[in-house]
């Protein structure tokens, strides 16, 4: 019996083959319109029935313990990875979707018979939690026949109707509440990564000032720019992102509460950025002068960001600049005019000597949280003055008052 059944497997694989083969030796260039657009739907649809069987038969390899039943110390996706010569990441979805689907018959028949795609269980997998589990195996229907029917953008509004009336406190759920908000990360080469998830009013407000500022950012675009050279949406979004946030941070009177931009950079570099710009020699070869240890080739942000001095160029030319003098220990020594110590200009002094950054060893605390203090506690004889003068979190400097 388990003859006839391996034979019918290999039989199986043999006629995809030959399918397969078949479908590529078609010459498109031949077929007319109609024909290719045929040929395209027919190919995609029977790719996601693929997808389908792919999925049902690594989901039963990990059932069975596939990897560890053939003596493999990795997971049932990376022992598959070796054979198939492709990364483990190209498997694991076809592993997840298998698993998932265990629960869910009438939904692995849709998929496998080409009634509904992997963009239909990717959402409905991302719909399901412990408290609609059973209503949607109950109503796994409901959203097969609603797929036949509709195109994708109507069937995910027809799934979030459904997820109205099947979790109608899920918008009150500790667990959504806390997804929502934004969370900016820098990478090491300075550039800022923004995620986050936002509730539906806020998200809608948000997409409506976008769009309107974005619209604007285009037509500006299409009067002054050829059309070559026009932004993407992605690239617009981001512009007018920034516009509709700075419009915010503006006072009524049209001042800053601080300024948006500090970039710290030693006079060296600034002479060697100078004659790049001026000369039109943006990309020449010769390395940048830069190094995180020597003081005269430094170039970062107030937070200790380091940046590639051609990007600089904007705010250079149109910022206003301010002397501070490091010495060889990185204390400052002098900011070039008398001032009072310890308000915001001298503590962004302490800033740019900490390289944004509390002084408690190990601390990460966000930059926000940053506060100019005495090295010795005033109580205790300590002077209001830079060779004093310390960064460190509200935290750390509370705790060590403490002590």
């Amino acid at each position: 019996m388990e003859s006839r059944v391996g034979d019918a497997a290999v039989a199986a694989l043999a006629g995809l083959r030959a399918a397969i083969d078949a479908v590529h030796e078609v010459a498109l260039s031949c077929l007319d319109l109609d024909e290719v657009e045929a040929l395209t739907v027919g190919v995609l649809g029977e790719s996601e029935r693929l997808t389908a069987a792919a999925s049902t038969a690594v989901a039963e390899c990990d059932r069975r313990g596939l990897a560890r039943r053939r003596g493999s110390f990795g997971s049932t996706t990376a022992h598959l990875a070796t054979f198939t010569r492709g990364p483990t990441a190209a498997i694991a979805p076809a592993r997840t979707s298998g698993r998932w689907l265990t629960d869910y018959p009438l939904l692995a028949a849709a998929w496998a018979g080409g009634d509904i795609t992997h963009a239909h269980l990717t959402e409905l997998r991302r719909a399901d939690n412990p408290r609609i589990h059973q209503l949607l195996i109950r109503d796994q229907h409901l959203h097969i026949d609603a797929a036949r029917t509709l195109q994708f953008t109507d069937w995910l509004r027809h799934l979030a109707y459904w997820l109205l009336h099947a979790d109608p406190d899920g918008s009150l759920t500790p667990h959504r509440q806390h997804r929502y908000g934004i969370t900016l990360r820098t990478r090491p080469n300075g550039d800022i990564t923004l995620t986050g998830t936002l509730d539906p009013l806020t998200g809608e407000a948000l997409l409506t000032m976008l769009e309107r500022e974005t619209t604007t950012l285009r037509h500006t675009e299409h009067d002054n720019f050829a059309p070559t050279h026009q932004s993407s949406t992605r690239q617009l979004h981001a512009i007018a992102l920034l516009r509709l946030t700075k419009r915010g941070f503006q006072r009524p009177d049209g001042g800053w509460p601080a300024p948006l931009i500090n970039i710290v950079m030693s006079e060296p570099v600034a002479e060697d950025l100078i004659s790049r710009m001026t000369n039109g020699d943006t990309h020449n070869p010769h390395q940048l002068p830069l190094h995180y240890t020597d003081i005269d080739k430094r170039c970062e942000t107030i937070r200790g960001t380091p940046l590639d001095p051609r990007t600089t160029w904007p705010a250079l030319i149109t910022g206003r600049l301010r002397r501070q003098i490091i010495n060889a220990k990185n204390q400052t020594i002098n900011l070039g005019r008398d001032t009072r110590l310890f308000t915001p200009t001298q503590k962004q002094a302490l800033l740019v000597t900490a390289r944004g950054q509390c002084s408690t060893t190990a601390c990460d605390s966000p930059f926000a949280w940053l506060e100019a203090d005495h090295t010795t506690p005033w109580t205790k004889g300590g002077q209001t003055n830079l060779e004093d003068g310390d960064i460190k979190c509200k935290p750390c400097n509370l705790n060590k008052s403490d002590n």
